[in-house]
């Protein structure tokens, strides 16, 4: 994982230097510039006004009573295109505007969810949901009253609520081993 972000973070700023000298040439330095200034502007315009619609669908979705999954994934699209268009590039500014209008990022979408579904099916992600109830008072008390020994130190393999709940599974009870379960 590491290698592939430094390769990222390499060969990005690379492509995009060249890119930008290439068009440069090309169509001249102002023109070349003035495409930089409007990308940025339209861009975070763009961004604005997709992120507000994404936040509504998130706060309706919540009001029905909906987990809401599709309108966060689509919010998280949406902050790391923004901040690809804000880059100065001619391949980050395309894929931002992608992910930025809905119907490619619709397929964006789709992409990273079965990524993530087959990531959790193979085993290579876990995802573990916390309750309220799992908190601890600072004094080492649990919500409850009872005293609980060892602090504030909660599996990572398990939450206090007795609960494993995966991404896309249902939640299943675990019996209980007690204080440190």
């Amino acid at each position: 994982m590491f290698s592939r972000l430094f390769l990222l973070f390499l060969v990005t700023p690379i492509v995009e230097l060249f890119l930008l000298i290439r068009l440069g040439q090309i169509v001249g330095t102002g023109p070349t510039l003035g495409l930089i200034v409007v990308t940025a502007i339209v861009g975070s315009w763009l961004t604005r006004r997709e992120g507000l619609s994404a936040w509504q669908r998130v706060q309706l979705a919540l009001g029905e009573g909906r987990v809401p999954g599709t309108e966060i994934l689509d919010g998280l699209i949406i902050l790391v295109c923004g901040a690809l268009l804000l880059t100065p590039g001619v391949l980050t500014d395309a894929i931002g505007f992608a992910g930025l209008l809905p119907q490619t990022r619709s397929i964006i979408r789709s992409a990273l969810a079965r990524r993530f579904k087959s990531s959790v099916e193979r085993g290579s992600v876990r995802v573990h949901f916390r309750t309220h109830e799992a908190h601890e008072h600072a004094d080492g008390r649990s919500p409850t009253g009872n005293e609980k020994s060892g602090g504030n130190h909660v599996s990572p393999r398990s939450d206090r609520s007795g609960y494993d709940t995966t991404f896309g599974g249902t939640a299943s009870r675990r019996p209980s081993h007690g204080a440190d379960d």
